[in-house]
């Protein structure tokens, strides 16, 4: 969140909500363990989240891909509250943000309760272990809802503290904490991660945009709701380039969503000073509350300006009840600019503010929650562009399989199997872009409709030679001159007596 005391202001109320979700579990828990009736949807697979030059497609089409979903909070919270998230997030909630047209949801984590440090988590709330099992579950409900999921660092705080709320800018933990997230998610294509939720520089003029993207700069070590001041105990800053090394370095290769100064919502020199990232999946993460700073001029300008480089995901942005038309206008313009967006948040009892459900059977609030899922009703997904691959065999000798054509969305691969009859071997297969592997012809990105032709030989068979001599005289051996046998075959010779 932007504000600077909203989470100060609503930890009485989150506590109290928690209270409220534990006795709702456990009134309900012999029909559904989450406390919340099962949504029927048959949801498809998760989106692929990939970077293709300025925009995210998903893998699986190869098409542009913007995404639409909403933020869970508890994760980020509950853990240094004393209390378990049970009822906050279920399969059922999962498939309830799918059939309202959601195809990716956000997870707040803390820090501290990822890694087990600081007295996190806190008594009540379980273990670090459990803790990261909690968000194995919930990314698990999200998969199966068809939801892909954006991890998101959200709460933490500097060696010797407590992970309590927002903090300016990584610390040292962060980068050990993307280490250990990114090694447990790097083999889940439909994961993204959002490094580090809202960077501020209130009050901290040192946060500059080199500091935010190699670090090293000194910041309070007090979080948004302690009052930060200059004059402060400062802790070290761990940059965005940091992060991303520590995800890469982990052996994961999904995009990793880096957000702006400003509580994510100035991006006004991002291009500048983008970390630079070796797998080429980088996103912009923005902000977009109204009052921020960057208000619709500076869309046109300096948003578009970004898009025109990176691809930009917003990953928060909220209804106004003082101004209503915001929030159809932000989801309108970003529409128009192929900008995703995730409006937070997706609760209910938490007194009306930014909240999309009014009770735990995903009710729409009457304001941001009906807007919000009438606007997915109206969106129509692009159609697919798809292409033609003919596949065909010239002069026999064996078979391509499949060898009927093929439909292959714009942007994706195909691939065919060659099999030699008895005798022979490939001689020759080419066409749409593709390579050979083994008996295996894959085709690259398929932007057009084209063929694939293959050509089959005879293995030419394997000769010995056989040498016929006679030692003395007295007669003859015919042939006698070597004579070239076919492997397995037989030969004859006479002999003729003088």
């Amino acid at each position: 969140m932007k504000h600077r005391g909203i989470y100060k202001n609503r930890l009485p109320l989150l506590t109290r909500m928690g209270v409220l979700l534990f006795v709702l579990a456990l009134i309900v828990s012999a029909a559904d363990p989450v406390g919340v009736a099962q949504a029927v949807v048959t949801p498809g697979a998760p989106p692929q989240p990939l970077v293709v030059g300025n925009r995210l497609t998903d893998a699986r089409t190869g098409q542009a891909w913007n995404p639409h979903g909403a933020s869970v909070p508890s994760l980020e919270y509950a853990c240094v509250q004393g209390w378990i998230p049970n009822g906050s997030f279920s399969l059922a909630g999962a498939q309830a943000m799918a059939a309202w047209g959601m195809d990716v949801v956000r997870l707040p984590l803390n820090e501290d309760c990822w890694l087990g440090v600081e007295g996190a988590p806190t008594s009540g709330a379980g273990t670090a272990t459990q803790y990261q099992a909690r968000v194995k579950q919930w990314v698990s409900w999200a998969h199966q809802a068809g939801l892909a999921v954006i991890l998101d660092l959200h709460w933490s705080a500097p060696p010797g503290y407590l992970a309590t709320d927002q903090q300016a800018m990584a610390d040292s933990y962060s980068a050990t904490f993307w280490s250990q997230v990114a090694a447990a998610y790097a083999g889940d294509s439909s994961v993204m991660f959002e490094l580090f939720n809202e960077p501020y520089n209130w009050p901290n003029p040192a946060l500059t945009w080199t500091c935010w993207r190699d670090g090293g700069c000194s910041l309070s070590v007090k979080n948004q709701s302690q009052n930060p001041q200059s004059g402060d105990a400062k802790f070290t800053v761990t940059g965005m380039q940091a992060l991303v090394n520590a995800v890469r370095g982990a052996g994961a290769a999904q995009p990793v969503i880096v957000n702006g100064l400003n509580y994510a919502n100035d991006l006004s020199q991002w291009i500048s000073y983008a970390p630079t990232d070796s797998s080429g999946q980088i996103v912009a993460g923005w902000h977009n509350y109204e009052g921020q700073g960057c208000a619709t001029a500076c869309w046109n300008s300096t948003i578009t300006a970004v898009t025109a480089k990176a691809p930009v995901l917003m990953t928060e942005f909220g209804y106004e009840p003082s101004d209503p038309s915001y929030f159809a206008q932000v989801m309108d313009w970003a529409d128009q600019h192929g900008i995703g967006y995730l409006p937070w948040a997706w609760w209910w009892d938490a007194g009306g503010s930014y909240q999309l459900l009014a009770d735990a059977s995903f009710t729409p609030t009457a304001e941001e929650g009906a807007a919000f899922k009438a606007h997915l009703a109206e969106l129509t997904p692009p159609p697919l562009t798809q292409y033609t691959v003919t596949p065909n065999v010239s002069g026999g000798g064996g078979t391509i399989s499949p060898s009927a054509p093929v439909t292959v969305n714009s942007g994706a691969a195909t691939a065919f199997t060659l099999t030699p009859d008895s005798g022979y071997k490939i001689a020759s297969v080419s066409g749409c872009n593709g390579s050979l592997n083994g008996n295996t012809y894959t085709t690259g990105a398929i932007t057009a409709n084209c063929a694939v032709s293959a050509t089959f030989a005879l293995i030419p068979p394997t000769q010995y030679t056989v040498t016929p001599s006679v030692s003395g005289a007295g007669g003859t051996i015919s042939p006698s001159t070597p004579v070239a046998v076919n492997s397995g075959a037989t030969t004859a010779f006479t002999l003729t007596p003088d």
